[in-house]
């Protein structure tokens, strides 16, 4: 029951990274980047709507708890950043030209669709592992499900 709460909540923040990565692809930012800027904002958002919705906590060193979370994400976001980059390359080069053609998507908006794609891919992965991250931190256990 607690994953699928935190999946929720997880989910609200992976639409705002979504649109927020999505929105920065098509204005011709790198792949890598527009995911850590997108995944900065998704993060604090889950963060604080999970820190009690989901895990119990007693409310103290709630800025520390953040700080951990925030050094944990530094490193785990560039991670699923490069994957989701390199992906999204790997997909680019295999997909076919007839299939964008089929489904009208123009020659410029190409990346930003595999990039979509390859975020999709990599999110159970990154979804199970903060969740695994922010129980151990907030409850100081890990909780599988």
């Amino acid at each position: 029951m607690r994953l699928h709460r935190f999946a929720i909540i997880s989910g609200v923040g992976w639409l705002i990274d979504l649109l927020v990565m999505t929105l920065l692809v098509s204005a011709g930012v790198s792949v890598f980047a527009a995911n850590l800027a997108s995944a900065g904002l998704a993060i604090s958002f889950v963060f604080f709507a999970a820190q009690n919705r989901v895990f119990i906590d007693n409310g103290r060193f709630l800025f520390a708890k953040f700080a951990a979370y925030f050094l944990y994400q530094a490193i785990a976001v560039p991670v699923a950043s490069i994957l989701i980059q390199k992906l999204a390359l790997v997909l680019l080069a295999a997909a076919p030209d007839g299939l964008f053609a089929l489904v009208h998507i123009p020659d410029g908006q190409r990346l930003t669709v595999v990039s979509v794609v390859a975020k999709m891919a990599i999110t159970p992965l990154t979804l199970y592992s903060n969740f695994l991250f922010m129980g151990w931190l907030v409850e100081r256990r890990v909780s599988l499900l």
